[in-house]
C-alpha cells in the first residue's frame, strides 16, 4: 500500500495560461515557477486534470494522495484554489485528501482558515515564509498552528536548503525557526517537505517528536543514497511524497509521472521503514475519511 503526501494540482482557468493569471492576480512567483521558462525550454511542471491525476496514481499503484496548497501571496488566491481543489475532489475523497492554501500574514486568515475546515480540507499547506512574508515567530502563525493542533490538522512547510546551488526562483526560508515553532507547538503536527531543508542530514540532528518529511522533488535535491545518510529517528519519520505533477525525470519522460519515482524510493529506503515510509506516517498526519 503507498499513499503519497506531496502532490499539487491546478484549477483549469490558473492551467491554461499561469502567466496571464499570476499578473493579473498578483502571484508573480507562482507564475515564475509555473508559467514560461525564460530560456523557452519546456515547462518541468504539468497541468494534469483530475482523471489524468488518478490514472497517474493507478500507473504508480499509488492507494491515496494528499494534494497540497501552495504558497499565494493573496487571501483570494488561496480562497479560488481552496473552492475550486475541494470541488474538484469531492467525488474522491476516497483517494484524494487535501490541504488548505492560506497566508497567515494576510488580515482575516482567519476566516478563510475555518472555511477550508468546513469544505472538508486535512490541513494546511504548503507554506513558504521566505515567499509569503510571514514569521515562524508572530502569534498569527501560533494562532495557526493552534486551530492545527485543536482539530488534528497538520502543517505542510516548504524548506530550503541554503547549502545546495541556487536555482531559478530559489527562495530561503528560516528553517532553525521553523524547529522552534514546532518545539513550541508541541500538539500540532508538521510535515516539513524536500527533507526539511536539508537540516536532517547534519551530524547530531535531533528531530521534534511531531515533526515529519517528505522525499518530494527528490531527484533534483539529494539523490535516493540520501537514505544511507539519514538516522533512524528520521527514517522513522519520513513518508513519501513524489511532489507530482513535477516532471521528475525530464530526460526521460516529456509527461509528469509518479511510477518511476515510487519505484526507486522503495527500492532506496530500508526495509525496516517500508511500511511507515509508505502508508504509515500519512496516515499519522493526514485524518482519513
Amino acid at each position: 500500500m503507498l499513499f503519497d503526501a506531496h502532490t499539487h494540482w491546478y484549477p483549469q482557468d490558473m492551467s491554461l495560461d499561469p502567466s496571464s493569471w499570476a499578473a493579473q492576480n498578483g502571484e508573480l512567483h507562482w507564475g515564475a515557477l509555473m508559467g514560461r521558462r525564460p530560456d523557452l525550454k519546456p515547462s518541468l511542471q504539468s497541468f494534469p486534470s483530475i482523471d489524468d491525476f488518478l490514472r497517474k496514481m493507478d500507473e504508480a499503484q499509488v492507494e491515496r494522495a494528499a494534494i497540497q496548497g501552495w504558497y499565494f501571496l493573496r487571501l483570494e488566491s488561496c480562497r479560488h484554489w481552496n473552492l475550486q481543489t475541494a470541488k474538484a475532489i469531492e467525488k474522491h475523497r476516497d483517494r484524494l485528501s487535501a490541504l488548505a492554501s492560506l497566508n497567515c500574514a494576510e488580515k482575516g486568515f482567519e476566516k478563510v482558515l475555518r472555511e477550508a475546515f468546513d469544505m472538508g480540507f486535512s490541513g494546511v499547506g504548503e507554506l513558504h515564509d521566505g515567499v509569503q512574508g510571514f514569521g515562524f515567530d508572530t502569534p498569527e502563525f501560533d494562532e495557526l498552528c493552534r486551530f492545527c493542533g485543536e482539530h488534528g490538522w497538520c502543517v505542510s512547510l516548504h524548506l530550503s536548503d541554503f547549502r545546495t546551488k541556487d536555482y531559478p526562483n530559489k527562495v530561503l526560508t528560516r528553517n532553525s525557526s521553523a524547529y522552534e515553532a514546532a518545539r513550541r507547538n508541541g500538539k500540532t503536527k508538521f510535515l516539513f517537505a524536500h527533507f526539511g531543508g536539508g537540516d536532517v542530514f547534519e551530524q547530531n540532528f535531533s528531530p521534534p517528536s511531531n515533526v515529519y518529511y517528505d522525499c518530494a522533488a527528490n531527484t533534483f535535491l539529494y539523490g535516493f543514497k540520501a537514505y544511507e545518510k539519514l538516522p533512524e529517528s528520521v527514517l522513522e519519520k519520513i513518508a513519501f511524497g513524489s511532489d507530482y505533477p513535477l516532471r521528475l525525470y525530464p530526460r526521460k519522460f516529456k509527461v509528469a509521472e509518479m511510477r518511476e519515482f515510487a519505484k526507486e524510493n522503495l527500492a532506496a529506503i530500508p526495509q525496516d521503514f517500508i511500511e511507515s515510509f509508505s502508508c504509515g506516517n500519512f496516515r499519522n498526519l493526514i485524518a482519513l475519511p
